[in-house]
């Protein structure tokens, strides 16, 4: 019952809907969608991982390296293969599939800090969620990028599927 008017500001999809204007933020609709899906995949032990062709070393400070090795086997389960390398970097051999190409070292450098900010006792599903959300921040559709008509309906039909109390 939405109709796609077009975009604005290169972040924000202009629909109408019974004489009303509406506006959906781009990237956080498709944040929310890629959560939710990881979530499910999460659930029923299915996160695809992506093995990067080389191995790639990041500098993430001491704090990070804390965390990233305090967390080793959730992130394992959550797709990644990541594991402190010295004081201060971690080595990255694979992340979760969604990720795609875009810069895996901004990924882990976030990821870390979220972990670090942490408290050290979270484990399970709340640290899932935790890592889940940063994983779908860094894979959704970024303001500034335009999306044609069929991905701006794609994305509106996906998010009318999201269970907003579910969170």
């Amino acid at each position: 019952s939405v109709r796609v008017v077009g975009q604005v500001l290169a972040g924000y999809i202009v629909c109408e809907r019974d004489g009303e204007v509406l506006l959906v933020d781009q990237h956080a609709a498709h944040e929310r969608v890629l959560y939710e899906r990881l979530l499910v995949r999460y659930m029923d032990g299915k996160i695809d991982s992506q093995p990067l062709l080389l191995a790639m070393t990041v500098e993430v400070g001491g704090e990070g390296a804390d965390a990233i090795e305090r967390a080793g086997a959730e992130l394992t389960q959550l797709g990644w293969d990541v594991e402190r390398f010295g004081d201060e970097e971690v080595v990255v051999r694979a992340l979760p599939a969604i990720c795609g190409a875009r810069d895996v070292g901004a990924l882990v450098e976030r990821l870390a800090s979220e972990l670090a900010r942490t408290d050290a006792n979270t484990a399970g599903l709340a640290l899932a969620r935790e890592v889940l959300a940063t994983v779908a921040c860094h894979a959704a559709t970024r303001v500034g990028q335009m999306l044609d008509e069929r991905e701006a309906r794609a994305l509106l039909d996906e998010i009318a599927g999201v269970d907003f109390a579910a969170a």
